[in-house]
């Protein structure tokens, strides 16, 4: 009787371990790379574009005329 109990105590911790652990360690490792990866290239980015953003200047307004800015008139009463 205390080899059959043994023997399903292995047989449930393995499947634990295999079943359970396993693919949570794996899942947690491969998101953590995803995330420096994306951490990576959002740095390599906002590297670009400050050194974009130095040689080109933005005009004030939109020369093409898609925007047209205007102050609120309050009317007095």
């Amino acid at each position: 009787m205390g080899y059959l109990f043994t023997i399903l105590l292995v047989y449930l911790a393995f499947r634990f371990v295999a079943g359970f652990l396993i693919p949570v360690v794996r899942t947690s490792y491969k998101m953590k790379q995803q995330f420096n990866n994306m951490k990576q290239q959002m740095d390599e980015n906002q590297q670009g574009a400050s050194s974009g953003n130095s040689t080109t200047t933005k005009p004030k307004f939109d020369v093409e005329g898609e925007y047209i800015p205007f102050e609120e008139v309050k009317e007095k009463r």
